[in-house]
């Protein structure tokens, strides 16, 4: 891994490591893997860190984890735009509103929603990680979903790729 290219010291790296495969024993309580995962999450402290973790994040594992990191006052404009995508908006813009949506994918639409509208209104301030929608590892996010009849509207800030230097995925 070059720490250069994806932000991380060893350490950093380490840590993250420690998030998705937790030390725990076999015989631990049920709750002990997301328990030694919380206390990961407490200790990050760099944007860096959390767009990596967020760009690695397993989504099967529900919304919990990249809402923590899209609340957190240091977490980049870059790893929200990520966030945001990952979501795929297109899919949830084919409804009108959220009672329209289904209960079990209610939780994500509340996750884009935040997300949106943080952006929009400038939380974010920090601006040193870049991400391009049109372009995450030859993904192209704004042409998902294009098929559907939209009922709601991207904002056109959310199309454009965030200011920042770009960092390389580690994979772990």
């Amino acid at each position: 891994m070059n720490t250069s290219t994806t932000g991380l010291s060893e350490e950093q790296w380490s840590r993250l490591q420690e998030f998705f495969w937790p030390d725990v024993p076999e015989d631990a309580p049920e709750d002990a893997y997301e328990q030694a995962q919380t206390a990961v999450l407490q200790q990050l402290t760099t944007p860096e860190e959390l767009h990596q973790l967020a760009w690695n994040y397993n989504w099967d594992d529900g919304e919990q984890v990249p809402a923590w990191i899209i609340r957190q006052s240091f977490c980049d404009r870059g790893t929200a735009l990520l966030l945001y995508w990952r979501t795929s908006p297109r899919w949830y813009y084919q409804y009108a509103s959220r009672d329209e949506i289904s209960k079990y994918a209610v939780g994500s639409y509340d996750l884009l929603k935040e997300i949106e509208a943080r952006y929009v209104s400038g939380y974010y301030t920090q601006q040193n990680i870049r991400f391009d929608p049109t372009d995450d590892e030859g993904s192209d996010y704004t042409k998902d979903y294009t098929e559907l009849t939209a009922k709601q509207s991207i904002p056109t800030i959310m199309n454009q790729p965030s200011p920042g230097r770009v960092l390389e995925r580690g994979a772990f």
